[in-house]
C-alpha cells in the first residue's frame, strides 16, 4: 500500500457555496508549490470538503470545484497536472460539527495528501 502523508494548509477554508481562493491563502499554496517543486517524485490527492448545508450532488461538484481551483493556482505556478489529483468529498468528510457557523466554515477546507 502507499505511504501516505497528509500536507496541511492550516484553514484553507472557503466561503459559503463558493470555491474561489481567498488571497489571504496564497502563501501557504507557495510553500506547497516549493515542496513540489523541490521533491519533484511527489504526486498528491487535493481533497475539497464542503459543509453539510444544501444538496449532498451540489456539495459534491462544490467540493471538486474547490480542488480543481486548487489544481489549477499549482499547474498557473508550474507544477505538472499529471501529479495532481483532484477529489470531491462534499459532506460526508466532517472535521467537526456542522450545527455552528464556526464548525460549517471549518468544515469548507482542502486538504492535501502526499502520495508516495
Amino acid at each position: 500500500m502507499a505511504n501516505l502523508m497528509l500536507f496541511e494548509i492550516k484553514n484553507l477554508n472557503f466561503e459559503s457555496g463558493k470555491y474561489n481562493i481567498q488571497n489571504r491563502y496564497f502563501k501557504n499554496l507557495e510553500n506547497l508549490v516549493l515542496l513540489l517543486k523541490e521533491e519533484i517524485n511527489i504526486k498528491i490527492e487535493i481533497a475539497g470538503h464542503t459543509d453539510s448545508i444544501g444538496d449532498n450532488n451540489a456539495n459534491i461538484i462544490l467540493s471538486d470545484n474547490r480542488a480543481k481551483s486548487v489544481k489549477s493556482y499549482l499547474v498557473r505556478n508550474e507544477i505538472s497536472e499529471s501529479r495532481i489529483k483532484c477529489v470531491g468529498y462534499g459532506e460526508k468528510q466532517p472535521i467537526t460539527n456542522n450545527s455552528t457557523k464556526n464548525g460549517r466554515e471549518k468544515n469548507r477546507r482542502i486538504e492535501i495528501r502526499i502520495l508516495k
